[in-house]
């Protein structure tokens, strides 16, 4: 009796098969893992980013919490585009002696420091990176404000008459990472009130905006950046 043979082996037709079906499982397997990568390299981006957020806002608030005066610029300040957030003058208001946040627009860094009257940086720290939004900014109820918004000379017109302390500051930062074709953006913000009492005239400018008194001027839409609720 002849035995037969039943190792028929593997055809052509089937190893391609087998080898589309395994590439397919690896190709999804491949993609799993990088998704799995990409989604833990944006957390761990996005965590770095609010730590330092949180930093710098920590620091920020005990400065404010200490300060002895606020002159604050939202503007950018001539070729160098640097707003500041000056918290304290030394004596007789030499800026040479007190504490300022100032912010480099075109490499996106804040710095800490004394305030220099030429925004020279390398006599600063560097606070925070990937700083692409600063803005200090007084809330509407720390000041008393008096005026019927008439326009005059295109101007709305209102004046600041009091300070009502403690005076709060409110901080804005939104800090960017390039991951990509994109970004990873963290928004925070954070309000901080002072323990001194400021008064609304001194010769140190307790209370300013761009280096001149809020009692000096009207309010009108260019200064709407520097107020908030």
């Amino acid at each position: 009796m002849k035995k037969q043979n039943n190792n028929k082996g593997i055809t052509l037709v089937e190893m391609l098969v087998a080898l589309a079906v395994g590439s397919i499982v690896i190709s999804a397997v491949v993609i799993l893992l990088q998704q799995g990568i990409s989604g833990y390299s944006r957390q761990t981006i996005t965590t770095q980013l609010q730590d330092d957020a949180n930093i710098t806002l920590n620091q920020m608030s005990d400065t404010i919490m200490q300060a002895k005066c606020v002159d604050i610029y939202n503007e950018e300040s001539g070729e160098k585009n640097t707003p500041k957030f000056i918290t304290n003058r030394g004596e007789n208001g030499n800026a040479a002696t007190g504490n300022a946040y100032s912010y480099d627009i075109n490499n996106h860094i804040l710095y800490v420091g004394a305030p220099q009257t030429n925004d020279d940086y390398t006599k600063l720290s560097i606070l925070c990176k990937n700083v692409w939004y600063f803005k200090v900014q007084i809330l509407n109820s720390s000041v008393k404000i008096e005026g019927n918004g008439v326009e005059t000379d295109g101007r709305n017109k209102y004046k600041i008459t009091a300070v009502n302390n403690p005076i709060q500051i409110k901080v804005t930062l939104v800090l960017k990472y390039k991951y990509g074709d994109g970004f990873i953006t963290r928004e925070v913000s954070r309000v901080s009130a002072l323990r001194n009492n400021i008064k609304l005239t001194d010769p140190n400018l307790p209370l300013a905006i761009q280096g001149k008194s809020v009692a000096d001027f009207s309010i009108s839409s260019a200064l709407d950046a520097y107020f908030t609720d």
